[in-house]
Order: structure tokens, then sequence, then C-alpha cells
């Protein structure tokens, strides 16, 4: 057929007639009515428009599709090329040429154009269809294919809404009466040289939802998982229940869905949608229960999965159709219900979930679910079927906590920068010194290893910070107010220093580029004897604790990345000698 010229590059209409439950009433939609069209044969695009927008004519109750906004039918070639392979082969006897696809009647695979061969036109291609290996065929080998859409009618509620609407589509099927096969309520009504589908659309399902979210609120190492209960009670309209069993079809499927969400609320209680993380381990347990609450035992379903990638929401379909438990409960109702657990790691943690200060009762992370209920799997999200639950009170937080590691310490040696004291860095005694000054290096190793890929590629510098204690006499240590007493100088290698030493703390930035450790070598000059007596400073341990964290572009502490360590040193004048009596 190919070969000798037929076109495939055209569509059947797209055409449905609406009518009401009186087959004179045809004026069933309202000009608000939302239409929702999926093209599965165009990778599920869809597509949004209202009857009025749409053209509906309420005199003869079409509504064709080719008016809603964007879409356009595919042709029959592009239906064939999802079902086969169509190439094109020069041949001396073919009978097609190259041209453009506004005089072809054929695309092959690799998108080429095709038309008839004129009289004397060289250069002739044969067509060839090879069926893929999962290509369904009939009894007599040939290829079955298939257009395939979705459509969704929303009919806001008033006085003009109608109860039922039966949907007819024409088509040419022989004279005998059968149930179409589909996912959407039909059956078939007898007319003279034809069959008609007549679709049921009517408000025959509600459905009712809850969520709730556990205890505690509070994430911690050990406390690394959210836990919510999601319930939607699915319930048929009893006074229509004969009408939808007596519609639809008898291999009608009905399919239930949670669509889980976070939201980030901070302390001024402004919350704004949060996304699900990537590494986060989802678990799920499904379960059903009649209308009188009572658990059935063979609907029972666990699915767990860990998030290779963030997500704005996590879809959680039961998997297996939900309607024979509707229709064989007394009262046409069941309730689905879903746990749901979602746990960690430490820098997980860090990444999900905002920190909470004292004082704080707002800050945290909110969790909410909507229910889809929909007669395809595929078309599940877009359906209007769908409640939302109300959002729990409960916000899940954290304290202050890091996963960033840092080691601060002077490495044993005997080999000091001071030569005139034969004593370890750590240990100044004035007594035995000819100078008055001590120097001490100390190095650093900020470890960030354990952070998340996206909190390092946040970072892009390390700030270093330092401050001076003093044991008192009660053996509590007690931040200096100017470091330049007791210091004479301090230093870290390859860093700028924001600051000097006449305040509480030298800050110091350096460079960052994704590495999982930094190290910084400090240098600092203690003042012990004279001169330091003269200032009525006191002879004591000292600790010298050293801060990092990293900082992103705008010079905010990036999560998870401040940590802490520190070096005590003994500042003394004692005498070594012995003592005769």
């Amino acid at each position: 057929m190919l070969n000798n010229g037929d076109s495939l590059l055209w569509s059947f209409d797209k055409k449905l007639y609406l009518i009401g439950d009186n087959a004179t009433d045809s004026g069933v939609l309202t000009d608000d009515t939302k239409l929702t069209l999926v093209d599965a044969n165009n990778n599920d695009k869809t597509y949004h428009s209202t009857a009025s927008y749409a053209k509906f004519n309420k005199t003869t109750g079409e509504l064709d599709l080719t008016n809603i906004s964007g879409y356009k039918p595919v042709t029959m070639n592009d239906v064939l090329l999802r079902y086969a392979s169509v190439t094109a082969k020069e041949s001396s006897d073919g009978t097609l040429v190259e041209a453009d696809e506004a005089t072809a009647t054929v695309k092959t695979s690799d998108g080429k154009y095709y038309r008839p061969a004129g009289e004397n036109e060289t250069g002739t291609y044969k067509i060839t269809v090879s069926a893929n290996s999962d290509t369904p065929k009939n009894d007599n080998d040939e290829m079955i294919i298939s257009e395939n859409y979705y459509l969704t009618i929303s009919i806001p509620e008033n006085e003009g809404s109608k109860k039922v609407i039966k949907n007819f589509v024409n088509y040419y099927s022989g004279n005998k009466p059968r149930k179409l096969n589909g996912n959407i309520p039909t059956n078939l009504v007898q007319v003279t040289n034809n069959d008609t589908g007549a679709y049921v659309i009517a408000n025959f399902f509600t459905q009712l939802v809850s969520v709730t979210a556990h205890d505690p609120e509070e994430i911690t190492a050990s406390n690394n998982f959210v836990r919510a209960t999601m319930t939607s009670k699915i319930s048929i309209d009893q006074s229509l229940r004969d009408t939808f069993n007596g519609y639809k079809s008898d291999d009608f499927n009905m399919y239930q869905a949670f669509k889980f969400s976070m939201k980030n609320f901070d302390e001024n209680d402004a919350g704004a949608n949060a996304k699900i993380i990537a590494g986060t381990s989802v678990n799920v347990d499904y379960s059903i229960l009649n209308s009188s609450d009572t658990e059935l035992s063979n609907a029972k379903i666990s699915k767990t999965e860990t998030l290779s990638e963030a997500k704005d929401s996590y879809m959680l379909m039961y998997p297996d159709s939900v309607y024979d438990y509707i229709n064989s409960d007394t009262k046409g109702s069941i309730t689905v219900k879903a746990d749901i657990s979602l746990t960690y790691g430490t820098a997980g943690i860090i990444d999900q979930f905002p920190e909470r200060k004292d004082g704080d009762t707002k800050t945290g992370i909110g969790v909410n679910a909507s229910s889809y209920v929909a007669y395809s799997q595929n078309n599940i999200e877009n359906s209007s079927i769908s409640e939302s639950g109300g959002m729990p009170a409960r916000r899940y937080y954290r304290k202050a906590m890091t996963v960033a590691q840092l080691n601060y310490n002077v490495a044993e040696s005997t080999v000091l920068e001071s030569k005139d004291s034969p004593f370890s860095q750590l240990g100044i005694n004035a007594k035995d010194m000819t100078t008055e000054e001590m120097a001490i290096t100390a190095n650093a190793i900020y470890d960030l290893s354990a952070l998340s890929r996206s909190t390092k590629d946040s970072g892009k510098k390390i700030q270093y910070t330092m401050r001076l204690y003093v044991k008192d006499n009660s053996g509590d240590y007690k931040q200096t107010n100017d470091i330049s007493k007791y210091l004479s100088s301090f230093t870290l290698e390859n860093a700028t220093s924001s600051s000097g030493l006449n305040g509480k703390e030298c800050v110091f930035t350096t460079a960052y580029n994704g590495e999982e450790q930094n190290t910084a070598v400090t240098k600092f000059t203690v003042k012990t004897g004279k001169a330091f007596e003269e200032q009525g400073l006191t002879y004591a341990n000292y600790r010298v604790e050293l801060t990092a964290v990293l900082l992103n572009d705008n010079n905010s502490v990036v999560n998870g990345t401040t940590a802490s360590d520190y070096v005590v040193y003994t500042n003394a004048k004692i005498e070594t000698g012995f003592i005769n009596s």
C-alpha cells in the first residue's frame, strides 16, 4: 500500500458527542467545564482548556478535541512508527522518491519523507515495514496498532449540571452488541449500521482524606525518620451504583494514589514548598479497610526505595485496581491507608530539615497529601477525582548539628621554635626562659567527607575563627576580651585575615574547592614573664579554640558545616630546682 502511494500522513477525527441522561438533552457542559487531555501517543503530553475555549457545541453536543489549545493529533504514520520500523531502500524498481513534508505520503523511522515518483524520475525507493518484537498481532499475523487518549472532564456542580452524562463515540465494528475494552466506564448502544460507545461521566465517587503526622518532631541522629499516615475513604454513590456497573466495561479498573509533599516553614510561620531530597529512604505499607473498618487480609502491600534524585512530591500508588474492593463492599465504601516512613542520614537531616533555635515554635517541615482516583494508572496524577487532606500542625525540625569535623592539635615534637625552652610547646615556664615569648604551632584538619555533594557544592570559602579562654579559680574557662594582651601574634598560613588581635576573636578565610579535607597551620606567640605580669595578668591554663565553617556565595554559613576543637597551653612561673631546708 505504501509503495503504491497510499498516504499515512492523516489523522482520525477526534470528536465526542456529549448528551444528558435524556437523549434530547445535549447542552450538558457549562462554559467553565474544565477539560484535560492526555495524549498517550505523544509522551503523555497534557493539554488544558475549558468547554467554552474548546468551542463545545451545546446544540449538537459535539466536542472537537482539536479545538483544545496546543493539541495537534498524531498522524497514522506517527502511530505506526510506535509499533514498527519503517525504512526506505534505494531500488531501481522503487515507486517513491524523497520529498518535503508538504507533498509526502509517508515518513520513515529516520525522519525522512517520501512521495510517489513522477514519470521519468530517478533515485527511487522501496518502503519496508518491520514490526517491533513486542508489537501485538492477530491470528493472521497482522499488526494491531492503536491510538490512546485520556480525557478528564470536570463539571462544576451547580443547578445547571446534569446528574449523568453519556458520551457517544461513533465507530464501525459490525452489528454485534459488546462492551468496549478500555479504562473508562462504557457500554454499547445498538444503532443502525453502527455501534455507539456510551461513556458515563458522573459524580459517582466521593473521597474523604486525612493525614496524620506522628511524633517525635525533633529529628536527630538517633531519631532520623518522619512517619505519617494517609487515609482515603472512597465511596460510590449508592443511588448510581447500578448505573455505573451497567455502563462500565468488563475489564474496568480504578486506581488510587496519594501525592505526599512537604512544606518548609520559618520562624514567622511563612511556608514554601520543599523538595524531598535525594538519598531519602522511603518505606510505604499499604492496607485496605472495608466499610466496617476491618482490614482486608489479601490487600496488604509494602514498598521500599531510595530516591536517586530530589522530588517535588512523592506519588504512592496502590498497585492494583481498587474497584472490586469497593463493589464487593455492602456499603460500597473502602478506606485505602498508607503508612509512610522517610529515613535520613546525618547529612540528609541537615539538608532536609531547618534548624530551630531556642524560643522558636514555628520553624520546621510540615507534611501533607492529596488522594487521586483514576481509571488509568498513566493518567492518575491528572485526575480530577482528587481530594486534599488538611496539613497537620506538627512540624519536623532539628537543633544545631554538624557532620563536619575539626581536629586541632600540636604535633608531638622536641624541636621547638623557641630554642631557649627545653620544655613542651604547651607548657610554658617563665622562670626557666630567657625570653618573654613562646611560639606554638598547631595544626587543624577540617574534615568535610561526610557532607552531601550538594552541601559541598554550595561552599565557596572556609572561615576559621580563633577565640582565647582563660581558666579561673572556679575551674571554668572564660573568654578573654582582648587577645593582644595574651598573644603577640596569631597567623594562619595561606589565609586572609579580616581582624586583628585587639578583640575577642581572630577571623581568617581561605579558598574552598570542594575537597573533603582542608589542613590549616596556625602559629601563635604567647606572652609570659615580666611583661605579662606588669599587665596584671594571671598565670593559668589557656584554651585556644578554633572554629571552622563553610561559607556560600552570600558569605552565609552553610548548614551542617560548623565544627570546633581546641588546644590548651599552660602559662606558669614555677621554681623547678630543689629547695634546701
